[in-house]
């Protein structure tokens, strides 16, 4: 059977729950409740693994890391950034590497735009007034025709998007990389950063 090792699952999403019960019938499942911040702890903990289920950012695959691991076929991401992949090195190495697309993009923009709730409507300082007893008077403003400005189109930022149209604001957007298909899917206005800077209510860095 395969070795899976999760590096560091920590804080814990993995440990306790039917995601590891299931991932422990497909091989021997190793898991880590600490993150690993050098090549040291990170190469003592997957150098005779088969797999490696990567949960933190702080594990860094650098080509050496790679390269002492030789069972090593595959490192997935639990996430959608592989910045802390050498990816290049793990292509020459013969290692897959593979990451989670969307990942929670649906939630990430729902949040996005229940914080830019609170902070109009002062959600958190009313609260506190009411449970002390007193009653609600910080004014609070509406997103209604506000100019929120969305720095990063991916799935995250197409979700905002799609959100702040739906309760009527004013959308613009920035990316390094426009193109008329995603204007035109988007249905949002795509300006310089300085015009975002300058022109937006608030700003949302996606």
């Amino acid at each position: 059977m395969p070795i899976i090792v999760v590096p560091d699952d920590e804080p814990p999403v993995l440990t306790g729950t039917v995601e590891e019960e299931r991932l422990g019938q497909l091989g021997e499942v190793r898991i880590y409740n600490s993150r690993t911040f050098d090549e040291e702890t990170l190469l003592f903990r997957i150098a005779d693994a088969d797999i490696v289920y990567n949960i933190c950012s702080t594990s860094v695959f650098s080509r050496n890391v790679m390269r002492n691991c030789p069972k090593l076929k595959l490192i997935a991401i639990y996430g959608v950034g592989y910045d802390n992949v050498d990816v290049p090195a793990a292509s020459e190495l013969g290692i897959i590497v593979t990451n989670t697309p969307g990942y929670s993009a649906i939630a990430v923009g729902e949040m996005s735009l229940s914080l830019m709730l609170a902070v109009a409507h002062k959600i958190a300082q009313n609260d506190r007034t009411i449970r002390a007893g007193g009653w609600a008077q910080e004014y609070s403003s509406q997103l209604y025709g506000k100019t929120p400005g969305v720095i990063g189109t991916g799935s995250i930022g197409q979700r905002v998007i799609q959100l702040g149209k739906t309760i009527g604001m004013k959308v613009i957007t920035w990316t390094p990389h426009p193109s008329p298909e995603r204007i035109e899917e988007y249905r949002a206005e795509f300006v310089t950063l300085e015009e975002l800077m300058r022109q937006s209510d608030v700003v949302l860095l996606l």
